[in-house]
């Protein structure tokens, strides 16, 4: 009979969980109890030989609460990543050694030490398998948000604002207090593009967050990253707001991005050779609703099925001129 170790170790990033030789010695003084000879060698073996390599883990800079008493490194691997280690560890019938690490991907925070016939597989599938890489945003002037995606989320950034707050009591304490909070929303604006654009190389940047620092930040000169927008804002967010909405978020990563670059470009074109096809104005498109094939609008609070111009699109600049245009299926 063969025995195998599996050790799913977490990040350290919950320094209340702190892993030590203590809890591998302890298992040893258990592993002495086994009554089967052969087993309790492999086991006490296999455990010796699980210390030995913590104790050659990669030791990068660490606090004292988030240090590891026995050795004071965190669990990083080879490449130096603290994103934890999967350790498989144990001993074949023919006596043959195996010992395997996995860093995953991504944050881990499992910690599961299971001793047993066979190794288990199953609690870190997920960390392996390919998703979409995504970047999720939250910002309101209070604080900002960003969360990585790559099967789970996991916070990279948090910005926290102190806005200055204009007043209307007059005189020149108002117009200096209202400059100035006109400055401190840019900076803070300008801050969180910074941040953006450090992930200008993952294809799914969502922002959410209240209208005007969205417009401020999607308008900003400096912003390269593409951002996408839909229709729910969370103006007031938390920490918990991923978690309580995760389905929608995950339904977002996971799926193709929709553009409607064809519909901007034959209304540009339009615009140019042929403005016959195209209406503008609210009431010209409502006189003339059963003739309309597409609008185009900068919102769908007055046509429900409008495609929406966004402020980030490439289009914007030559459309958002036009509140609302639509395009007939045939000219008068």
């Amino acid at each position: 009979m063969h025995q195998y170790h599996l050790l799913l170790r977490w990040l350290s990033l919950q320094p209340i969980i702190i892993f030590s030789s203590a809890f591998i010695q302890k298992e040893i003084k258990t592993a002495n109890n086994i009554k089967d000879r052969n087993n309790r060698h492999n086991v006490v073996k296999t455990l010796v030989k699980i210390t030995e390599l913590l104790k050659n883990t990669t030791n990068e800079t660490t606090t004292p609460s988030r240090a590891m008493p026995a050795h004071g490194g965190w669990l990083s691997g080879p490449s130096g990543r603290k994103t934890g280690l999967f350790i498989f560890a144990g001993i074949t019938e023919t006596n043959e050694e195996i010992i395997k690490i996995l860093e995953p991907p991504f944050e881990s925070k499992l910690f599961i030490y299971k001793c047993c016939s066979k190794f288990v597989t199953e609690p870190f599938i997920e960390f392996f398998k390919e998703h979409n890489m995504g970047l999720i945003i939250f910002a309101n002037g209070d604080k900002a948000l960003m969360y990585i995606y790559n099967g789970i989320f996991n916070k990279v950034k948090t910005i926290d604002a102190n806005l200055i707050k204009s007043h209307s009591k007059g005189g020149s304490s108002s117009a200096r207090f209202g400059r100035l909070a006109v400055e401190s929303k840019h900076h803070y604006c300008e801050h969180v593009v910074d941040y953006i654009n450090k992930y200008r190389d993952i294809k799914k940047c969502y922002i959410f967050g209240s209208k005007d620092i969205k417009t401020k930040i999607l308008t900003s000169k400096n912003l390269i990253t593409k951002l996408y927008q839909i229709d729910i804002d969370f103006h007031d967010f938390d920490d918990k707001t991923i978690r309580l909405n995760e389905k929608l978020f995950k339904t977002l990563m996971d799926k193709p991005i929709q553009t409607n670059d064809k519909i901007f470009d034959e209304i540009i074109t339009l615009l140019e050779i042929d403005p016959d096809f195209l209406l503008f104005g609210k009431n010209e498109i409502l006189e003339n609703i059963d003739n309309v094939e597409f609008i185009v609008a900068h919102d769908n609070e007055t046509f429900e099925n409008a495609i929406i111009l966004e402020i980030s699109s490439k289009y914007y600049e030559k459309l958002h001129n036009y509140e609302f245009i639509a395009k007939l299926f045939y000219k008068y």
